[in-house]
């Protein structure tokens, strides 16, 4: 199901297994029951992994290239997400292609979690996930060549995303002159807001 091969004192790992496009039961527990049309899921390249029983996410770059994989269980399986980075060198961070191809690089960028929030904020905003609760220092650098206005952390409303948030927007302070946190209502990621919701919050 995997190739690995060694880079130095790392393992680069991609999935090598077959992909079929998303039953109509897959798509409504992972996407349908947030409001996000099949099309846009599609137009991101998501597809099935059947032997894994995972869904296959593609992690672009702010230019639309594959930087790397997600792969998420489907059925509550441990662990919930694998991911797998094509490259060392390169920070890890996922941007919607409809991000890169209706903003590009524009001077506001959303930051949220997970790739599924970031699908759906896309549809409003430039958005990027940061693909867990972290801002590495090579997302952070990468962030620092972009001629951003504002950058705005919408993190998931739990307590670990309340924190995350606190974080993020002290380390992005020092390098940018107008960084804001907003949260969706507690307990709800960006994804289980509606369309109007985050506009509105946004």
């Amino acid at each position: 199901q995997e190739h690995t091969r060694e880079y130095k004192d790392h393992k680069i790992t991609r999935y090598q297994g077959i992909t079929e496009e998303l039953s109509e039961k897959v798509y409504n527990k992972m996407f349908g029951v947030y409001g996000i049309p099949m099309s846009t899921v599609l137009a991101e390249g998501v597809r099935y992994c059947a032997g894994l029983d995972r869904v296959y996410f593609p992690v672009h770059d702010y230019r639309g290239y594959c930087i790397g994989e997600v792969l998420k269980a489907a059925n509550g399986q441990k662990p919930k997400v694998l991911i797998n980075k094509f490259s060392i060198d390169v920070p890890l961070w996922h941007f919607p292609l409809l991000t890169v191809a209706k903003y590009g690089l524009s001077e506001k960028l959303i930051l949220v979690e997970s790739q599924t929030s970031s699908i759906k904020v896309a549809e409003v905003a430039p958005c990027a996930a940061l693909l867990g609760t972290q801002l590495s220092d090579g997302v952070l650098n990468q962030l620092r060549q972009f001629n951003l206005r504002e950058v705005v952390v919408f993190m998931d409303g739990d307590r670990a995303g309340t924190l995350a948030s606190n974080r993020i927007v002290r380390q992005l302070r020092p390098f940018f002159s107008n960084v804001e946190a907003i949260r969706p209502p507690a307990g709800l990621d960006p994804k289980d807001m509606s369309y109007n919701q985050i506009r509105n919050i946004i």
